[in-house]
């Protein structure tokens, strides 16, 4: 059963946000690394981008407040859980945790960009029986896949109109990721004619580029998640959350993010009883 959020994803990260306490949530900053001083703690060096002006921001439901106050500062933490991209994730962990830092640094990526295309429903000619279709490799189509979204998900689209997302690039065809809108757009309304009877021009088209976002778990993936599992469990003030390891859905990162967040509370719970 295909289910999402009626108003959108990001009803789900301003639900968290919400439910945070008023400090603890600092936007338009970068961490750029983590290390592990003498005493087991974890000094989170990071660099904020904001200027002068930025005070009207903080007023917004989202930016509660400042963990940095300056452009360049360090904090101390007892535990620290990243949530962020291997990518990342390996960058800020070099210095502290070096080989874990080279295993998660290991695991490949790809990325995808992704077309909607909307449509008066009577420019469709045929019906669905489906929620969508994939493309296989042996049709050499720059099409990944496609989505019908307000079959999906009824309240998508307006009564009347035909949404699909269209997904393209991946190892398949990298290049196609990182294509201009302009470049891409066309290109795949063309292939989609192709799969697809529909007449006339498009209502409107968006394209989304996500660049290194869909790890790949090539041959060896699972003893690579378990050698950086059993690092990760070494550190028992560290913790890993995301899509890198054991599923790109959401649910899965769910699913990681709980199991990071009763690590580091049962870490807490016997660090407050030994002081």
């Amino acid at each position: 059963m295909f289910v999402t959020l009626r108003n959108g994803l990001s009803g789900l990260c301003e639900a968290m946000a919400q439910r945070l306490p008023s400090s603890s949530l600092q936007l338009g900053t970068e961490v750029t690394h983590i290390d592990k001083m003498p005493d087991g703690k974890w000094q989170v060096s990071c660099f904020s981008q904001r200027h002068k002006g930025d005070e009207e921001e903080e007023q917004k439901p989202l930016c509660p407040s400042r963990l940095c106050e300056k452009q360049n500062e360090s904090q101390l933490f007892d535990a620290v859980i990243i949530a962020g991209s291997v990518a990342d994730s390996s960058k800020v962990l070099r210095n502290s945790v070096p080989v874990l830092a080279e295993r998660l640094g290991a695991i490949e990526h790809e990325g995808t960009a992704i077309a909607t295309f909307a449509f008066d429903l009577a420019q469709v000619k045929q019906e669905f029986r489906g929620l969508g279709f994939v493309v296989p490799k042996i049709e050499l189509s720059p099409i990944l896949a496609g989505s019908f979204s307000s079959v999906k998900y009824e309240h998508r689209a307006p009564e009347g109109k035909f949404l699909i997302r269209v997904f393209a690039g991946g190892a398949r065809a990298p290049e196609l990721a990182v294509m201009p809108e302009e470049q891409l757009a066309p290109l795949l309304l063309k292939e989609l004619r192709k799969v697809i009877r529909i007449e006339g021009e498009p209502l409107f088209t968006t394209v989304a580029h996500w660049p290194n976002t869909m790890p790949q778990y090539n041959v060896g993936h699972r003893e690579r998640v378990e050698e950086i599992e059993s690092l990760v469990a070494a550190e028992p003030s560290l913790a890993l959350a995301g899509n890198a390891f054991q599923g790109v859905g959401i649910p899965n990162c769910i699913r990681t993010g709980c199991i990071a967040a009763e690590k580091i509370a049962h870490f807490g719970k016997a660090h407050h009883q030994e002081t």
